[in-house]
């Protein structure tokens, strides 16, 4: 029997798609840095059937690459112990982390970010925020420093009527159901109060500031759409070839 239409925020049915993920990329260092971004990415993988890739990153010539190896599968065997471990040599953790989810056709990748009053580092300097502006698939952004053990209870959406709104509640319906999480609609960050989740539709680095440090919570991010002259241009390469 054909599943019940959803309706967006302004009633208009929308076709029940089915989610979601089928590679999830976590970026780590074994330590603390990434310990949430872990945990998070292993709830969404046993939701949603995903496969689960661990990744640590250092740089070139580090002074004992084994230790990492160590820390990491340490964590794995504590908080995913499905997850595939994967160390990688490059001086920046946000490319390493873009490549490795490209190479494996990753639908989402989750990063820790620190929210301890760094905003320009979070903003300029922050690997996820990096991941964020580059990364075509779906980001996850989590607080290193909230309470462990994460589970997706409840999802939040702001409810201002917009196209990205509606992209983010897309998701946001699509994870509910395989998770069997709550979507709330957020009118603004003081409803976010007993959400875990915010599904928002902009990638602008403040919008995901104001939710990830005001709020304090975490954020997901939908797939980029690509740009009509990137698609245009795709489509002539293929021509061409």
């Amino acid at each position: 029997m054909a599943s019940a239409p959803r309706r967006d925020v302004a009633g208009a049915a929308r076709p029940y798609r089915r989610p979601m993920f089928r590679t999830i990329v976590a970026g780590t260092d074994g330590r603390e840095k990434g310990r949430n971004a872990v945990s998070l990415a292993h709830e969404l993988a046993s939701a949603t059937g995903a496969r689960l890739l661990l990744v640590a990153v250092h740089e070139h010539g580090e002074g004992n690459p084994g230790e990492l190896v160590r820390r990491l599968r340490a964590l794995r065997n504590e908080l995913a112990p499905e997850a595939l471990a994967l160390t990688v040599a490059n001086p920046s953790p946000a490319a390493a982390l873009r490549a490795v989810a490209e190479e494996q056709d990753a639908d989402l990748i989750v990063v820790g970010a620190s929210a301890r009053n760094r905003l320009r580092r979070l903003v300029e300097g922050e690997p996820g925020t990096r991941v964020l502006r580059a990364a075509t698939c779906a980001v996850a952004l989590v607080p290193d420093d909230a309470p462990l053990p994460w589970q997706p209870a409840r999802l939040g959406v702001h409810r201002d009527g917009s196209a990205e709104c509606l992209v983010a509640l897309d998701l946001a319906d699509r994870l509910a159901r395989s998770t069997g999480a709550r979507v709330a609609r957020l009118d603004d960050d003081a409803d976010a109060t007993g959400v875990d989740l915010v599904v928002l539709g902009s990638r602008d680095a403040g919008d995901v500031r104001r939710v990830l440090v005001g709020a304090a919570r975490s954020v997901l991010v939908p797939p980029r759409e690509p740009s009509a002259p990137a698609a245009a241009e795709a489509q002539a390469s293929t021509a061409r070839t």
